[in-house]
């Protein structure tokens, strides 16, 4: 999935994409690199134990912001796995 369509589909706002993109080149040029992303394995791992927290703690999962983003995060990268490894793609429409 290119970053345009990456962007398009989260919803990020036109002057957030820029400047997410402005960002990204920048640390390229200064020979940064992002953190690699987790493998499939470490994101299944880590989405089950933060389900067993919701089951066991829901009140803990709800209190805590950054583990809702972080359940959400792998939740897409599993959705953008999905959509790349399909042998059928959406019918274009008029």
């Amino acid at each position: 999935m290119s970053y345009r369509a990456h962007c398009d589909k989260i919803g990020l706002a036109a002057e957030h994409e820029i400047a997410a993109e402005e960002w990204l080149i920048g640390a390229a040029q200064n020979g940064l690199e992002p953190p690699p992303l987790p493998t499939g394995q470490e994101d299944a791992t880590r989405a089950h134990e933060i389900r067993d927290l919701m089951r066991t703690d829901p009140d803990s999962y709800w209190r805590d912001k950054s583990l809702q983003r972080e359940l959400h995060q792998i939740i897409q990268r599993q959705a953008d796995i999905d959509d790349e490894a399909s042998p059928v793609k959406p019918a274009a429409t008029a």
